[in-house]
This record gives C-alpha cells, structure tokens and sequence, in this order.
C-alpha cells in the first residue's frame, strides 16, 4: 500500500478513507471534485479537460510492490471509468505513462464485505 491515501474534500470521502486506513494516512486532494463536477451540466471542453487529467493520474503506476487508493466518486453514466457500483469500487492498472491504463475489475461493497470473513 502507498500512503497517504487520496481522498476527495467531501466529508464522507475524507471519513471513509480515515475508516479504512487510519486516522493520518489520507491526504485529501482537490482535483476529485471535478469528477463529482462531470455529473453537472459543464461544457465538453471542460469535461476534456478532467477526463484528461483523470487518465493522465491513472496511468502512472505507484512504486514496485505497491498500491495506490483513492477514495472519491462515482462518475455519471457513459463517463470516466464507468458505472461504479455503489459504495464500491474500481480496480485499475496503469500500464505507464502515455500508455493508458486497464479497468481490471469492479467489487461492490458485499464483495467487499464476504473479503473480510
């Protein structure tokens, strides 16, 4: 795992990442917001432009033996990375820089759960 977790500046993205990682392991970052942002009527260009940062962030991969959480949001239909199920997640794999990245997979939260048994 790599810290600091990122999380959104929502409380909830923000408590959750605290809940699953320990209190003092998350860094919240601003950027998450524009993906909550593609859900409102923003224009195509501005839409570019985040989706563009979003998969410029997705396909750095984090250091050898690692992991790389971000506690954010889902994103609107037909956009980003998908439907994310909720309260679950996207699994994803940065295959280098300006070589894109995989969606390897989605968990929902009763995955999640039957996990932790």
């Amino acid at each position: 795992m790599e810290y600091p977790i990122i999380a959104s500046p929502f409380c909830r993205t923000r408590e959750t990442a605290e809940l699953a990682f320990g209190k003092g392991n998350s860094v919240v970052d601003p950027f998450w917001l524009n993906i909550y942002r593609l859900g409102s009527d923003i224009g195509v260009l501005e839409q570019e432009t985040i989706l563009n940062s979003l998969h410029s962030f997705l396909e750095i991969p984090p250091a050898p033996g690692r992991n790389k959480f971000v506690v954010a949001h889902s994103f609107p239909p037909g956009v980003g990375l998908g439907p994310i199920p909720n309260m679950g997640t996207a699994t994803v794999k940065p295959l280098g820089k300006g070589n894109g990245y995989e969606i390897a997979g989605y968990l929902t939260l009763a995955q999640w759960m039957s996990l932790m048994e």
